[in-house]
């Protein structure tokens, strides 16, 4: 992985850590919400989280990247919870 995907994943783990720990996911999870709206545009707008799906463009490499990068941080916050 590149240096600017590592950097994603400390930033994403520093996030989740402050704004998402396991006991409040927990708590959320009972929740009629389900999540904190906040936190979900805190995601969007600072971090831009959501857009990874997103493909940057049509060219492959930039899909590819897109899906890797999806693929870690989903990795992270599991491993968040």
């Amino acid at each position: 992985f590149s240096e600017e995907q590592d950097e994603l994943r400390k930033s994403v783990r520093r996030f989740l850590d402050d704004k998402s720990p396991e006991t409040e996911v927990r708590r959320l999870m009972e929740t009629d919400e389900g999540y904190d709206p906040a936190v979900w545009s805190q995601m969007a707008n600072q971090l831009g989280l959501q857009a990874l799906a997103i493909p940057e463009g049509t060219v492959k490499s930039r899909i590819n990247r897109g899906r890797v990068e999806l693929a870690r941080l989903l990795r992270k916050q599991k491993l968040a919870v």
